[in-house]
């Protein structure tokens, strides 16, 4: 009995000790938190999810080759409090996101603020 207790209390350490790097949060360090960078496109996704809601959007740049973009918002819970809803962005919605994009130029960022065509402003809380 005693033996049981012990390799249970070894395997449940153990599971504790593999488990906490998914548990960690990931940090800004890879995009460059001290710029506003501005892109204008259209929604292709938008995940309401934990731990952060994540924005797809199709961006066409001068040339009209089109680039997929994909921008980390807040949890549900925190967007909510500042007015947001599930249906806050929709496929084929017209925005212009402001962003903190990735320092090494890949088409991802975090988002500031996104601007809907009617004007009004979701702001972001992660």
């Amino acid at each position: 009995m005693r033996n049981g207790f012990f390799a249970a209390f070894l395997l449940a350490g153990a599971l504790l000790l593999v488990s906490s790097p998914a548990v960690a949060h990931h940090g800004a360090a890879g995009y460059d938190m001290d710029k506003d960078t501005v892109v204008k496109g259209t929604i292709t996704q938008f995940e309401w999810t934990n731990p952060h809601g994540r924005i797809s959007l199709s961006v066409a740049d001068a040339s009209g080759v089109t680039q997929e973009w994909v921008v980390e918002c807040g949890p549900p819970s925190r967007l909510v409090e500042i007015g947001w809803t599930r249906h806050s962005l929709n496929a084929g919605d017209h925005v212009t996101v402001h962003i903190h994009g990735a320092k090494n130029g890949a088409p991802r960022g975090i988002l500031i603020k996104v601007v809907l065509e009617n004007g009004q402003e979701l702001e972001n809380r992660a």
